[in-house]
């Protein structure tokens, strides 16, 4: 599929700037695709389509405070660093036990391997490998758990270049996210149309709700450069599906119970962790699957997610979602015509 089958035209006064306010006011735009119908509703019907014959089943990972600014030693000149992910492999030079502290990140602005970049509180960074994909690993000067208190204080929200002001730790943060799993590097945004109180409701109807983890990276908002989709490579992401929660959610399908992915990276750990028959199995480690159209879905129903990125890898998913590309961007282009709101912190899809 070439990557332009992808692409739609988007006024840039409909990108969202800041969320919804209730969050239940968001548009909806329903999808069911078995009966070919649309409907333009909000946030607050959403409840409408669950039945205790569901299972939800959200992505609970925290977003790591990831984007640093400091200054290189050689020159003074500022940095940006954006954080990507721990590394516990990768060692270019010999270090202590707890002194470990590598990380794979992006770099704004030219920098040299063995440069340092000084930052806030006395902690500092030396530049030690330069990757093919234009990351770098760098390793900082204190330990993990030092480290980990410094971004609590000075690491900024890593949200995308599209959002112009920093929001709230709040406002870009699911209210479900477990701040044991703070490790990545953007938020599963469809998860901010899903409130307390909805959850609540959902639960007096009998939906099951169940966790997983998918520590979201570089791997979900790269850009897509390559002309043909297929040939976009996706940067692996670490995921977590419980030995529990693999055997509840197989319960559930056996019993012919319906599975409601919350955003497309809680999609992608389901059918990471699918077998063949549609069930699941528990699993940690990494994820690299990358659904285009023609992908045979195995365990995932329903969808709850976000409008995304023109010629983007999430946009491929939900035009695999829905079945069709052209409908897929027709119906991208009904939701600009009436006015939607896009991205982030824009309106949700719900797709059947």
């Amino acid at each position: 599929m070439k990557t332009s089958d992808l692409d739609y035209i988007l006024p840039e006064e409909q990108i969202a700037q800041t969320p919804a306010t209730p969050r239940e006011s968001a548009k909806l735009l329903a999808i069911n695709r078995a009966k070919k119908t649309r409907q333009n509703l909000h946030v607050s019907d959403l409840s409408s389509f669950f039945s205790a014959n569901d299972c939800l089943v959200l992505n609970v990972t925290s977003v790591l405070r990831a984007r640093l600014y400091g200054r290189l030693t050689r020159t003074g000149s500022s940095r940006e660093v954006f954080l990507l992910r721990r590394s516990d492999v990768f060692k270019v030079r010999p270090l202590q036990g707890s002194d470990l502290n590598a990380w794979r990140v992006l770099i704004r602005g030219h920098v040299k391997l063995g440069e340092r970049i000084i930052f806030t509180e006395g902690v500092s960074a030396t530049i030690d490998k330069a990757n093919d994909d234009g990351t770098f690993f760098i390793t900082f000067s204190s330990n993990p758990e030092k480290f980990d208190a410094f971004l609590a204080q000075q690491g900024h929200v890593p949200v995308p270049p599209y959002i112009h002001n920093e929001p709230t730790a709040e406002d870009y943060e699911t209210v479900y996210a477990d701040p044991k799993e703070r490790r990545s590097v953007a938020a599963p945004t469809a998860g901010f149309h899903i409130t307390n109180l909805m959850l609540e409701k959902l639960k007096q109807k009998g939906v099951q709700i169940e966790k997983v983890v998918l520590d979201v990276g570089l791997g979900t908002f790269r850009p897509v450069r390559t002309e043909n989709m297929e040939d976009h490579k996706i940067h692996a992401e670490k995921i977590y599906v419980s030995e529990e929660t693999a055997d509840r959610i197989n319960e559930a399908k056996k019993v012919g119970k319906r599975i409601v992915a919350v955003g497309t990276t809680t999609l992608r750990v389901l059918e990471s962790v699918a077998n063949e028959d549609g069930t699941i199995k528990s699993y940690t480690g990494d994820t690299s699957l990358f659904i285009t159209p023609g992908y045979k879905f195995k365990v995932v129903d329903a969808l709850l997610t976000n409008f995304h990125l023109p010629k983007s890898s999430l946009l491929a998913l939900v035009a695999s979602f829905i079945g069709s590309v052209d409908e897929t961007i027709a119906i991208y282009n009904e939701a600009v015509k009436k006015e939607y709101r896009f991205f982030s912190f824009g309106d949700a899809m719900w797709i059947e």
